[in-house]
């Protein structure tokens, strides 16, 4: 049953249709006016230090609520990015992020460790389900099987790493992925293509909103020029990090901008240091009174003598000494410097990793190994936990809302610890806790049940007498299996070890002699009339 939804007033049903969900959307002009009665009810001038009344709005009567204040004529102004960023375009923003080298290998680490998530494709748990209910129920919906095979190619060319590849890149560069969904002539989506998020251009309605479909919602600018618009039923512009004041999102490249205009110029700084520059590595001052013709004969033997691959600034300079013997310089200096890495190289990365969402560790000193390993752990938890989310929300967005799949969603699997002894740590404390059975390990794992022993179906705790089942019959089954595999203990006898155990009329016969000891017993126990025995 899906109950009807009463409270969304705007989307793709714009034209007043009733919902597949049962609920009526409304269109922009059927929206209700703000303000009631345009005044402060119960204040006149004549009040003693009265608050008056507020000026009188100079928007014409009837103007809806803006989200912002936009330029007016924002539609006309098709450059994706420039009312946002008017001096960083996109341009700027993807020639920060292929140039500066440490940028780059933070967001193709992150790209690296996202795509390597295993996904699903399952069914919604309905109120009070359990999970047996749930997998039957997964096992006999005929969709699941379509939608995966749907998303190992979501475009009909490349895989779903591949796809979310090219997703990621205009993610954390322009916080303007864009997926654009390609429509037969049904309208049943066909594929699904990560497109050039820097060719979008967002259109706004008067209220600063997105307008609903069948309004033109977007454009794609190609050489410069609006080329295509494209409705909200045909593109998702994804942005991660969207603001009520800007049209367009706000990306981890974007964020961080300062420091890596500051990395740029020390990259090029330490570039600079093998390619140019006029400071020798060394200098050797000859004594007083040699000539400078002679000194420029000595450099030419020096560097006859020494010369090899390197370049002449590698090599050391012969000067005339100056002054008089008081102020005598040393015969050799090495005025340079090498600060070729320091303390702000440092920094500068974990800035830029931090933005990304990765652990800077992997590039800096280790001093112990073990917190280095926790503090990365966290640090990517951190890190991709939150995009994991961003990523699910995209995916499920063109499921439940764009195909209709309400009822089904992709999610990614529970992740295993990648240190085999720490998941198998895990598996075995769920395992003695009661948390887990067997068999549900092994499937964590990916290996087939075990089928041949019920007891690894069965939820067991340890204790000192090994693994007891939680259930009570269980737990009296194995009693009397236990019971029934003990040898009988043998009668005493005259020297034959192997007595068969006693027959249904030995048992009786000895009940009824046991019987008539009892009643012979009382009798001699009665006390007589004196009260002795």
């Amino acid at each position: 049953m899906r109950w009807p939804n009463f409270f969304r007033k705007q989307s793709s049903f714009s034209n007043g249709l009733a919902a597949p969900d049962g609920a009526t959307y409304l269109n922009l002009p059927a929206i209700r006016a703000t303000g009631g009665a345009q005044v402060v009810e119960d204040i006149t001038p004549q009040q003693w230090f009265s608050p008056l009344q507020p000026v009188r709005p100079g928007a014409p009567a009837g103007t809806r609520v803006r989200q912002y204040s936009y330029a007016p004529g924002a539609n006309v102004v098709w450059t994706p990015g420039s009312e946002d960023t008017p001096r960083i375009g996109f341009d700027i923003l993807r020639a920060c992020a292929d140039s500066f080298d440490l940028l780059r290998l933070a967001i193709e680490t992150v790209k690296d460790r996202l795509c390597a998530v295993e996904w699903e494709v399952r069914l919604k748990t309905n109120p009070d389900e359990r999970k047996p209910e749930w997998k039957k129920r997964q096992q006999a919906d005929s969709r699941i099987k379509p939608l995966e095979a749907f998303w190992a190619f979501p475009d009909g060319e490349h895989s779903w790493e591949q796809w979310w590849r090219m997703a990621l890149e205009d993610h954390f560069v322009l916080d303007a992925a864009s997926v654009y969904m390609q429509r037969d002539v049904r309208g049943r989506i066909a594929t699904v293509h990560a497109i050039d998020g820097a060719t979008v251009n967002r259109v706004i309605t008067d209220q600063g909103f997105t307008p609903p479909s069948p309004s033109v919602a977007y454009q794609q600018v190609l050489y410069g020029l609006p080329a295509i618009n494209l409705t909200a039923d045909d593109l998702i512009y994804a942005v991660r990090n969207p603001r009520s004041w800007k049209r367009y999102g706000y990306g981890p490249v974007e964020q961080c901008l300062v420091t890596i205009s500051i990395g740029l110029r020390r990259q090029q700084f330490q570039l600079k240091y093998y390619t140019d520059g006029t400071m020798p590595e060394g200098l050797v001052f000859m004594p007083p009174g040699v000539h400078v013709d002679r000194v420029a004969e000595v450099q030419d033997w020096f560097d006859t003598m020494m010369a090899g691959d390197l370049a002449r600034r590698r090599r050391l300079t012969f000067l005339p000494n100056y002054g008089d013997a008081k102020d005598q310089r040393p015969n050799v200096i090495f005025p340079k410097e090498v600060l070729l890495k320091d303390e702000m190289d440092n920094w500068l990365w974990q800035i830029v990793a931090y933005a990304i969402g990765t652990s800077p560790l992997a590039l800096q000193k280790m001093v112990n190994r073990a917190s280095a390993q926790t503090s990365q752990e966290a640090a990517e938890e951190e890190g991709l936990e939150p995009k994991l989310q961003w990523m699910e929300s995209v995916v499920n967005n063109v499921v439940q809302r764009k195909m209709g799949f309400d009822d089904i969603e992709i999610v990614p699997k529970s992740r295993h610890e990648v240190d085999p002894v720490k998941q198998m740590e895990i598996h075995v404390g769920y395992i003695k806790e009661g948390v887990i059975t067997r068999n549900e390990a092994r499937e964590d794992l990916g290996r087939d049940p075990y089928e041949e022993a019920a007891e690894a179906d069965e939820l067991t705790v340890d204790t000192a007498q090994g693994p007891v089942p939680l259930s009570l019959d269980s737990q009296i089954e194995q009693m009397t299996a236990k019971q029934d595999a003990m040898p009988q203990k043998p009668e005493p006898g005259d020297g034959d070890d192997e007595k068969k155990p006693a027959s249904k009329k030995e048992v009786e016969r000895v009940l009824v002699q046991v019987g008539k000891l009892r009643g012979e017993l009382s009798k001699i126990a009665k006390p007589n009339g004196n009260g002795r025995h």
